[in-house]
């Protein structure tokens, strides 16, 4: 088969830091991530016949340009990943601030609904001077407004994860250890889609009794 019967046009064009190229069979525009161009003119042609000819021997990747809609969502799940920031901040005042005051919580994981029953009793009049009451109260309610919003935002990704536009990949990432909703859409709406099916097609060529599953220290 002749490159010319298969290679109708190949273009170039810049999504954000990369540059990507699409190559069109007929009219339906297949986009491929391709290395980056050289600014010389000489070279353009040659590279452009390498492009054809990696695209004939299907040597160049499939890629996804993300759409606006893309865009928005990743927006929002980046959102979300900035209140569990915050959240973790808050929590380190409140155990930094207890710990300079003398309580240590020694009954088990902290922030559990036993843990947070022991700072609120904490808040008690006798328990506190004022000042001190102060400065905790102010922060437990940074902390829960914090949580609150943050509760509201995956209650939201939630939502948009049963959408058919996200459902596979989210239910496909999902299937790793230690992949919940949310980590599994910071993939889907950060990363390029096409490395879901890279994964996909991996795990279906390996040998599935010499697969070790690999441990996932932190998803939230």
């Amino acid at each position: 088969m002749s490159l010319r019967s298969v290679i109708f046009w190949v273009g170039f064009d810049v999504h954000k830091d990369s540059i990507t190229a699409a190559v069109f069979r007929g009219r339906d525009p297949e986009p491929f991530r391709v290395d980056r161009i050289p600014n010389d003119p000489k070279r353009i042609r040659r590279d452009a016949i390498k492009s054809a000819r990696d695209f004939r021997d299907d040597h160049l990747v499939l890629i996804h340009i993300p759409t606006e809609e893309d865009a928005r969502v990743r927006d929002l799940v980046q959102c979300r990943e900035t209140f569990q920031r915050e959240v973790i901040k808050s929590r380190r005042y409140i155990l930094k601030f207890l710990r300079r005051r003398g309580f240590i919580y020694r009954d088990g994981t902290h922030w559990t609904t036993r843990h947070m029953n022991w700072i609120r009793h904490i808040l008690m009049p006798d328990k506190l001077p004022e000042e001190d009451r102060i400065v905790l109260g102010e922060y437990l309610a940074l902390l829960e407004y914090k949580l609150q919003r943050r509760d509201d935002l995956d209650r939201r990704i939630e939502e948009l994860a049963l959408t058919p536009r996200y459902k596979p990949v989210v239910d496909r990432i999902s299937c790793f250890r230690g992949f919940k909703t949310q980590a599994a859409m910071v993939l889907a709406t950060a990363v390029a889609r096409e490395m879901v099916g890279f994964l996909s097609a991996a795990l279906h060529d390996l040998d599935t009794s010499t697969l070790q599953t690999p441990e996932v220290t932190r998803a939230a």
